[in-house]
């Protein structure tokens, strides 16, 4: 049976005591980590929606996800106020479960590479490719690459690329690491067709497996068990892209009017306000929708409290509401109308192709450290030029490390960075 005590514990990842500040929270704390974070401010010029919007119209994976912590933060709020009202909870675990919530919804979606899930495919389909180059690597090693995934990577990027270098990371609390990890299996154990969602992808790579060890013993959650608190950080990012993405496809004049007023309004469960602009009407209703999600979220959450305390596995928040079927209703008009646009899908290829265009410039490094021991100082020509474009920390010990590397360089490209070098590297620029 998990507890709240242990699931909302203070300790850090890789340090004994917590940061001692009367003013802030370790949770408070986290969040702050995460927004002084290089990788956080990184997100303002990747892409959410629409690769390459231009003037700040459209959302970014910054925006976004400062929108999700918000309604990620009033999620936790609502749960906690009532969990403490109706099971008699200590208010000071309920006070922390807001900024734990917060917390991880800041970081979900920082180990994001450019354009996204677009990204993700071309690194995948890029390895699938060139089955040679993992060719020497474990089975666990080279499902990492051949799973990459953004997930994982915010993991890694958390816990071992920044501050504490390959030392912790950040040195997060567990608790919102553990609010974070979406997925709890690693890329060989995953299962795309599993019932159970928290299966379906990759939560970390081989690399970080002590760290979830760490985590997992520090919080008393079994292998395979999701924080109960992951179904908030998840339901706060469903509502803000299912109910977000369609106000931002009409100002890219990728949605019709009527479509996304129709959509909304049966979520927010009222008519469109005729004494407002067409915009106006839609920022409205999403301001509406999502607060009422924000309230059959929560009420849903409570009432599975007990089973998810003895580590069950449920569906996601959202589905479970009496507004699931609008909320799966935004999805679907946002896959059809927005998502396989022209213009969006033109720019997500292009996108695509600069990364396998960079994968087949930077893995020859990889082979060419493996024929001299890893020795960098030993690399001569034109591989020891482009070992400089991984910078003066690309150290690695062996194949698997010096394939993440490469794909940690390219997932910390912004999506107009990785342009930028693709042209370049090709002489064009």
């Amino acid at each position: 049976m998990l507890t709240w005590a242990r699931l909302l514990t203070t300790q850090r990842l890789r340090r004994a005591e917590s940061r001692g500040f009367s003013t802030r929270s370790p949770f408070e704390q986290d969040a702050d980590l995460v927004v002084f974070s290089a990788a956080f401010r990184r997100l303002q010029d990747k892409t959410q929606v629409q690769p390459l919007a231009e003037g700040g119209r459209a959302r970014s994976r910054l925006t976004h996800s400062i929108e999700v912590a918000s309604v990620g933060r009033s999620l936790g709020s609502a749960a906690a106020h009532a969990l403490r009202a109706g099971r008699a909870l200590d208010a000071s675990l309920c006070a922390g479960m807001a900024h734990v919530v917060h917390a991880a919804c800041l970081a979900h979606d920082i180990g994001n590479p450019p354009f996204g899930h677009g990204g993700e495919d071309a690194i995948q389909g890029w390895f699938r490719a060139h089955p040679e180059v993992l060719a020497q690597l474990t089975p666990a090693h080279a499902a990492d690459l051949l799973a990459f995934d953004g997930n994982a990577q915010g993991f890694r990027l958390l816990t071992q690329l920044e501050n504490y270098r390959f030392d912790g990371g950040l040195r997060l609390t567990h608790a919102t690491l553990g609010a974070l990890m979406k997925y709890t299996v690693s890329a060989l154990e995953r299962d795309r067709s599993s019932a159970e969602g928290s299966r379906r992808k990759p939560g970390y790579f081989s690399a970080e497996r002590a760290y979830v060890d760490e985590l997992r013993a520090a919080l008393a959650l079994p292998p395979g068990v999701r924080h109960p608190l992951v179904y908030l950080t998840e339901a706060a990012d469903d509502i803000c892209y299912a109910i977000v993405d369609l106000e931002d496809g009409f100002e890219a004049g990728l949605l019709d009017h009527h479509e996304a007023v129709e959509v909304l309004a049966a979520v927010a469960g009222v008519p469109p306000d005729a004494s407002l602009g067409r915009a106006e009407q839609l920022q409205k209703l999403r301001a509406i929708a999502i607060g009422r999600l924000v309230e059959a979220v929560a009420a849903v959450f409570v009432e599975l409290e007990p089973a998810l305390l003895r580590g069950e596995s449920v569906p996601e928040l959202c589905s479970l509401t009496p507004l699931g079927g609008g909320v799966a209703e935004a999805k679907a008009l946002a896959r059809r109308r927005i998502y396989a646009a022209p213009s969006v899908i033109e720019r997500l290829v292009g996108g695509q192709g600069a990364l396998t265009s960079l994968l087949d410039t930077l893995v020859p490094v990889v082979d060419a450290l493996a024929q001299v021991g890893f020795d960098r100082a030993a690399l001569h020509g034109r591989v020891a030029s482009v070992a400089q474009l991984l910078g003066p920390g690309y150290l690695p010990r062996d194949r698997y490390e010096a394939l993440l590397g490469v794909t940690d360089f390219l997932s910390g490209l912004t999506d107009h960075a990785l342009l930028a070098l693709h042209r370049r590297l090709a002489g064009l620029a």
